[in-house]
């Protein structure tokens, strides 16, 4: 939904919209408009929203409501909703959804462990630079 008078003057004067999506549900490939794809979303949950000069899909509604004080409240509740998620802590015991399948944070962080650790001493330096910082195995923080 769009109610900056910035991105209306943008999207009245030639400009699109991009959006994306988390892909929860996937369906076949296939071909539009002569571009090859893999999957197909078919359900997911909310993303993002831009305003761009040259958008993806050239065949996205755009849809004005004149009720923006409605339009506001939403987003204000869904950005709220959104921040409160971003910084979670988790237990070695809480699980996460991996693919479908609920894998506990400890093992999550030995295979990490395991990934990240090299076994021998021309593994090591690549390792070192490839390598994102360990977690703590205490608690992990994980971004939403």
């Amino acid at each position: 939904m769009i109610w900056s008078e910035d991105a209306i003057n943008n999207i009245n004067s030639g400009y699109g919209v991009s959006g994306a999506c988390v892909a929860k549900t996937l369906g076949p490939g296939g071909t539009y408009n002569s571009i090859s794809y893999d999957k197909e979303v078919l359900g997911g949950t909310y993303h993002h929203l831009a305003i761009v000069s040259n958008p993806m899909y050239s065949d996205i509604e755009i849809i004005q409501t004149s009720n923006t004080d409605a339009v506001k409240e939403n987003a204000a509740t869904v950005e709220a909703e959104a921040e409160a998620k971003k910084n979670v802590t988790l237990e070695l015991t809480d699980t996460v959804d991996v693919d479908g399948e609920y894998i506990d944070v400890k093992t999550l962080l030995d295979a990490y462990i395991a990934a990240t650790t090299p076994t021998t001493k021309n593994e090591e330096s690549e390792v070192k630079e490839n390598a994102v910082p360990k977690a703590e195995t205490k608690n992990a923080n994980f971004n939403a």
